[in-house]
């Protein structure tokens, strides 16, 4: 019928005219990719449904069926997540508290606003996949003169680093955490050949449009300040991540719970980690790791995981368990293993 061939025709429709407008004026067809790009934020953020499972974390496997397992008849890695730092949109609409917050917010937005208009033309935004601000490069590199310095002799620490152990880095593929692995890990990269690998199933639980992916599939977003940041060519950096697990944009109508399930598979499932005894670095999100320790934790233990928010450019370890009980696949997080590497917990 018509109306099968109507989505397909749409879909392409911009795709189209960009490719168009790139051939006879690069700045109309960054102006036309902004405008396509704000109008499918603002679709996804009206129309989405990826936050309505809060009730579905109820129905999964009480973690605690793990327990009535031998220990050896169980998987288990080792995880070390840690938060981004604070983004552009943090700055604008987290910041402060109280009468401040209320009276900043107006003239913060219109200065992001200005500061919009700016990196659009190069391709970058502030609002959409909302990169680090000022105080998130900050804290991603006082993550990382933790990592070289007073945090050196953790045995977190020296995997993180890559001098211990078996390691591989992930993160979400928006880019206020590539920047914070890059620049927080960049003791390990900077004459390594370690990747970082790019999992859209990453990507935050939120409506909101700073969670919007600008990054294609099996792409990269653009990361107009990080080489700056680290001091090194932009080639070397796009070479650093490994972008096959990169599906782009979430979908509209799909469950984040469901992305929180794949991504614990992946801990297990993937070529990186099958092999067992391997420490999974993410970086990350606030809201994900907090589902993803309400998700899984004991349900019995009341602990700060579950109600508080690891601070921007925070660490924190813990051990994550799969098995199989009366045919259904089990996750846990023991809840004896959660240890504060830097940073901790804050509201």
């Amino acid at each position: 019928s018509g109306a099968a061939y109507a989505v397909p025709v749409l879909l392409g429709m911009p795709v189209a005219i960009l490719g168009l407008l790139s051939s006879v004026s690069p700045t109309a067809a960054l102006l036309f990719k902004r405008v396509f790009d704000v109008c499918r934020a603002m679709t996804h953020m009206v129309l989405t449904t990826e936050g309505s499972f809060k009730k579905e974390l109820k129905k999964l496997p009480d973690p605690d069926l793990l327990t009535k397992l031998d220990r050896a008849s169980f998987q288990k890695v080792n995880l070390i997540l840690i938060r981004h730092g604070e983004s552009e949109w943090n700055g604008v609409f987290n910041k402060s508290s109280g009468a401040k917050r209320i009276m900043m917010i107006p003239i913060w937005f219109v200065q992001a606003l200005c500061k919009e208009f700016i990196v659009m033309l190069t391709g970058g935004s502030v609002f959409l996949d909302s990169p680090l601000n000022e105080d998130g490069v900050n804290q991603a590199q006082a993550l990382l003169k933790f990592l070289e310095g007073d945090g050196s002799s953790n045995k977190h620490v020296q995997i993180m680093t890559g001098k211990a152990g078996k390691s591989v880095v992930v993160t979400s593929n928006l880019r206020r955490c590539i920047e914070t692995a890059t620049i927080g890990l960049w003791g390990r990269f900077r004459d390594s050949s370690d990747k970082i690998i790019l999992l859209s199933d990453l990507q935050e639980s939120s409506r909101n449009v700073d969670t919007y992916s600008l990054s294609q599939p099996m792409g990269v977003p653009p990361l107009l300040t990080l080489p700056l940041h680290v001091n090194s060519p932009a080639e070397k950096l796009e070479a650093l991540l490994e972008t096959a697990g990169n599906a782009g944009q979430k979908k509209i109508f799909e469950s984040g719970l469901l992305r929180l399930q794949r991504f614990s598979a992946w801990c297990f499932d993937s070529p990186e980690t099958k092999g067992g005894d391997v420490t999974i670095i993410v970086s990350g999100h606030s809201l994900f790791f907090r589902t993803f320790f309400q998700a899984y934790m004991t349900r019995s233990v009341e602990h700060e995981a579950k109600k508080k928010k690891i601070v921007n450019g925070g660490a924190v370890a813990c051990t994550f368990e799969r098995g199989i009980v009366d045919g259904a696949t089990v996750f846990r997080i023991d809840p004896a293993t959660i240890e504060v590497i830097y940073g901790g917990f804050g509201k």
